[in-house]
């Protein structure tokens, strides 16, 4: 799946990840519309710093493609704070926190009731 496949993003956040070893890098994450697929699931197109193409994430409904395409990328965002790397808002260099992207993503992605 490319960006052409999909339509543009319509949500996205710009960071700055600076990993362990102390490289620099400019990360994109966000998720494209959700599409329906011939098999009847829905896609909803995901981008995260790892990878270069959008993925799909894939859920019975296009709220659930979506809502998963969200906790995906805020697993990565944590996967990668777990792995010793910051990260930073492009625009302003704020320092984002745990406790930051749980205010973003609003629960979607996160430990539920238990």
């Amino acid at each position: 799946m490319t960006m052409d496949e999909t339509a543009e993003l319509v949500a996205s956040l710009k960071l700055v990840g600076v990993d362990g070893d102390g490289g620099e890098h400019a990360i994109l994450v966000g998720v494209a519309t959700p599409r329906r697929q011939p098999t009847g699931e829905w896609a909803c197109p995901t981008l995260s710093y790892d990878f270069q193409e959008p993925r799909p994430i894939y859920g019975e409904s296009s709220l659930q493609a979506l809502c998963l395409g969200l906790s995906f990328i805020r697993l990565r965002l944590e996967d990668f704070l777990d792995k010793g790397g910051r990260l930073f808002l492009e625009d302003v260099r704020d320092e984002v926190s745990r406790q930051d992207l749980a205010a973003v993503f609003s629960g979607v992605g996160g430990a539920g009731p238990g």
